[in-house]
């Protein structure tokens, strides 16, 4: 006989990064509190929306820069502000994914620096206040938040289970994979390996 006709039970093979809230909600070891929880986390913003609704607050910081004589110091085109929204929704997603505190701007450039510095800090604002302000107006989330709540509610729902788990082919390279990979190391049935 082949090897997979001997096999008792199938592995449930997951992407780390692809945690599903319907799987943590419906798990036979989820608690009513976990299921509760995966299933009333605030939804993603769809990437289109998030493209556009940031083109349109870069626009507006664009506009409102003036030099005090000749051309504007940004190009207002639709295709450079496109392009300044794309550059800053990747920073965006990368200061979720290193769990960054955009706080920690405040004290970065000093005044004595070339004016095109506070530009920048300035820029980075839209980040730092108007985006977030404007997605809990909408009622969304980043995608990256909403992944990372995911792996959170998956480490809880695999404190409660008995069944083995093995992690296997991560580096850990993002805090959230990190802790999981953490927590399934030190789960009695669990075993994590990069």
């Amino acid at each position: 006989a082949r090897a997979f006709d001997q096999a008792a039970i199938l592995p449930r093979i997951v992407a780390l990064g692809d945690i599903d809230e319907d799987e943590i909600a419906f798990a036979e070891s989820a608690t009513p509190e976990l299921a509760e929880a995966a299933l009333a986390l605030t939804p993603k913003i769809e990437p289109m929306e998030r493209r556009l609704l940031l083109a349109q607050l870069v626009a507006r910081w664009a506009a409102a820069i003036r030099p005090e004589k000749g051309a504007p110091l940004i190009a207002n085109t639709p295709a450079a502000v496109l392009a300044l929204a794309d550059d800053l929704a990747r920073l965006i997603d990368d200061a979720i994914t290193r769990e960054m505190d955009w706080k920690k701007l405040d004290g970065l450039v000093p005044d004595q620096f070339d004016k095109y510095w506070q530009l920048t800090l300035d820029f980075l604002m839209i980040a730092r206040s108007s985006w977030p302000e404007l997605l809990t107006e909408k009622g969304m989330i980043e995608a990256a938040r909403r992944r990372d709540l995911l792996i959170d509610a998956e480490m809880k729902r695999l404190a409660g289970s008995n069944q083995p788990v093995i992690a296997a082919g991560s580096t850990g390279s993002m805090p959230a994979t990190a802790k999981l990979l953490t927590a399934i190391a030190q789960l009695p049935h669990g075993a994590a390996q990069a």
